[in-house]
């Protein structure tokens, strides 16, 4: 047995490990920049700009990185998490009011009321990266990324699914998930996400040609 390749650093369990101790570090600085609740879509979109980055190998000091991506388009990510916190707030109180009647209208609303739940989840998949990735105005950007989600709707599904087990998971089944889960989710999204944003880069600039 070579015990050299076990300790190299490209060995696969070294950038697992890696991988997984980046998660956590991005965790920690998304809690502490999120921690007065208006900066989290700062925060988020910061966390992306630095995951979008390591799935390409493109990543520099992850700290640094984080905060120069906090502080630029601060103002258009906080705006973008306020309309995704207003939207869902008006949803989850449809969704309980249509819940509690009992008539084939409110059975209608709240199927409706849940496909607006999925949009403003995939939503906040697409945005921050989006505002990570391209320069544009914020109408724009949630124009793309309705647009991306629906486009893929397979990823979509597949990065919502990932965003809500790990939450669910962390909050009543394995707590210590917690403690990656910005990171593990971003990662893990960045992962579906690069090869979108590469391949709608590639499709523009084809009709532009």
């Amino acid at each position: 047995m070579n015990i050299g390749r076990i300790f190299s650093p490209d060995n696969i369990v070294a950038r697992v490990l890696s991988c997984i101790c980046d998660g956590v570090w991005l965790t920690i600085l998304w809690f502490v920049c999120s921690i007065p609740v208006v900066t989290i879509g700062a925060s988020t979109k910061a966390v992306y700009a630095v995951t979008l980055k390591m799935v390409k190998g493109q990543e520099g000091i992850i700290t640094k990185q984080f905060f120069e991506a906090f502080k630029e388009s601060f103002w258009q990510s906080t705006a973008a998490w306020a309309i995704i916190v207003i939207s869902g707030l008006v949803c989850s109180i449809n969704i309980y009011f249509f819940y509690n009647q009992d008539s084939e209208f409110a059975k209608m609303m709240m199927l409706v009321q849940l496909v607006a739940a999925f949009i403003i989840l995939s939503m906040f998949t697409y945005i921050f990266p989006a505002i990570a990735k391209f320069s544009n105005s914020l109408k724009n950007l949630f124009i793309i990324s309705f647009v991306l989600a629906v486009r893929n709707l397979g990823w979509t599904l597949l990065m919502n699914t990932i965003t809500v087990c790990f939450i669910v998971a962390g909050v009543y089944i394995m707590a210590p998930l917690l403690i990656i889960s910005a990171g593990g989710i971003a990662l893990l999204n960045s992962i579906m996400l690069a090869k979108i944003f590469d391949k709608y880069i590639v499709e523009n600039d084809m009709q532009q040609v």
